[in-house]
């Protein structure tokens, strides 16, 4: 028995030791960028983010709480090379986090609106426009148009841009972009049965990233 126990033991040491004579030949950097991948993966995209039900009796009053004095949400950008053969794409990763201690809701607006900053939900800026700030209203909004995001959760919404967009759009490897978020409107809740809560409770305002360049290499990607 103790035999056996020993050569366990001889086994996990020469396990460790192998793990760490791969990690000297293949280099530092190419684990760094396995694990850094494997995170972003983790990161679910904004459209599977949880959904809502039944709003006009189920919301976090912290989350409600916060929305009216400031914005719950930051954005990041991510930016992956730009394409080096017509077959290739660049994506744009624009990360929406609840930085609040609420489960927050945020407007989904189904996809990305590129230069056009008076839309509401998420978009993106080549130039150096201003995003135009809402005017809030209490307009209808629908549950399908509605996820969540709990306290400090993140998620991602994904563009993918062609080379034939990239032209249109005039972006190049060194322009830079920005990221936003945009709601107005805190979203009246449509109901035969009226609850507690009147509207969604959404934020309403503007919130943008940090300005960030294309790069020609990436581990984005």
């Amino acid at each position: 028995m103790n035999q056996f126990y020993r050569s366990r033991r001889g086994s996990t040491a020469f396990g460790v030791l192998l793990i760490v004579v791969l990690f000297v030949l293949a280099g530092q950097n190419t684990f760094s960028d396995l694990f850094a991948n494997f995170l972003v993966d983790l990161r679910p995209s904004c459209e599977n983010a949880r959904g809502v039900t039944a709003r006009e009796a189920h919301q976090s009053l912290i989350a409600r709480a916060v929305s009216q004095r400031r914005s719950p949400f930051r954005v990041e950008l991510e930016i992956g090379a730009y394409p080096t053969t017509p077959e290739e794409a660049l994506v744009v990763r624009i990360i929406l986090t609840n930085t609040s201690m609420g489960t927050v809701p945020f407007l989904l607006s189904g996809g990305v609106a590129v230069n056009n900053p008076a839309i509401d939900g998420f978009g993106l800026l080549t130039t150096t426009a201003q995003v135009t700030a809402p005017a809030s209203t209490n307009a209808p909004i629908p549950e399908s148009n509605i996820r969540l995001l709990v306290p400090l959760q993140t998620c991602v919404q994904y563009l993918t841009l062609s080379v034939s967009d990239l032209q249109t759009f005039g972006i190049n490897p060194g322009s830079v972009l920005r990221a936003y978020y945009r709601n107005g409107a805190t979203g009246l809740i449509q109901t035969s049965n009226p609850g507690i809560f009147a509207d969604h409770g959404l934020w309403t305002g503007v919130v943008e990233s940090a300005s960030e360049a294309v790069p020609i290499t990436s581990s984005a990607n």
